[in-house]
């Protein structure tokens, strides 16, 4: 018979196997991202509003607005691990993609079913996170100025260190507005749903008229796009694509939240 110190010793080993404990990883669609958005700035020739642009500018400048974007993106991920960590939830992964990102909590943890207050505070802190890297830049480092001279310093109105701050700025206050849109797959769409379950209650219906708006919206975008190339050829998804891809993006994650009614005994997973 072994003794009790080779019982917990073999347990200790595995459990430890079974965990596969934090990874942080960033997916190839990420790397094509971040060299697309690369580009995308190199061809803006952004380096042009320099007083003196350099050659080391023009790759220098694209460089610096890839490494805010994703860094942007990544604190946005970091929000949310936070969060389901102060909720008492293991995080296993934090993964940059090509269309953001995603953070997953332990294996068994359905965001859908968390408790109400865990739900929703997991689902706004990423956006959270990006409003308070906007409020801090807007009001402590470019000292809370108006729209115009924000828009100024993007310009390179100012120094060229109120020039990335500004447009820190410009890139976390878009990620929030985009993430707290109700829609799915947005952070917003899981807000929007929080908010529906603390006025009406249960799961059910606040997933399927969340699910139902979302589609529908997301239907009506991949309809405007379809007319449009009907009436201006193919040469209308030129400047349409974005467009049509949210479309896509919103049906596809709605379609997501939509079939998790599919299992409405699905138990729920009690506060603590």
């Amino acid at each position: 018979m072994p003794d009790d110190e080779s019982v917990a010793e073999e347990q200790s080993v595995n459990e430890s196997e079974s965990d596969p404990g934090f990874e942080f990883k960033i997916g190839a669609s990420a790397w094509f991202g971040m060299a697309f958005t690369y580009v995308y700035i190199l061809n803006l020739d952004a380096h042009l509003l320099l007083d003196s642009p350099s050659s080391e500018d023009q790759y220098l400048l694209p460089l610096i607005g890839v490494g805010m974007l994703f860094g942007s993106i990544l604190l946005h991920e970091i929000g949310h691990a936070i969060a389901f960590t102060v909720a008492g939830f293991k995080v296993r992964t934090i993964a940059l993609e090509v269309w953001g990102g995603y953070t997953a909590a332990e294996t068994g943890i359905s965001q859908w079913r968390l408790p109400l207050g865990k739900y929703f505070w997991t689902s706004f802190a990423g956006p959270g996170v990006n409003l308070l890297i906007a409020v801090v830049v807007w009001t402590f480092i470019l000292e809370s100025p108006d729209w115009t001279e924000a828009r100024d310093l993007m310009m390179l109105s100012g120094t060229i260190g109120q020039f990335y701050w500004a447009w820190l700025l410009a890139i976390n206050l878009y990620l929030a507005v985009l993430n707290l849109l109700p829609l799915y797959p947005m952070d917003g769409g899981h807000v929007f749903r929080a908010i529906l379950m603390f006025f009406i209650g249960g799961f059910f219906l606040p997933t399927l008229i969340s699910g139902a708006i979302s589609i529908t919206v997301g239907g009506l975008g991949a309809i405007y796009v379809v007319l449009e190339i009907r009436e201006g050829g193919w040469a209308r998804l030129e400047d349409l694509w974005v467009v049509g891809l949210f479309s896509f993006a919103v049906i596809w994650g709605s379609l997501g939240a939509l079939l998790t009614l599919a299992d409405p005994d699905e138990p729920a997973i009690e506060e603590g």
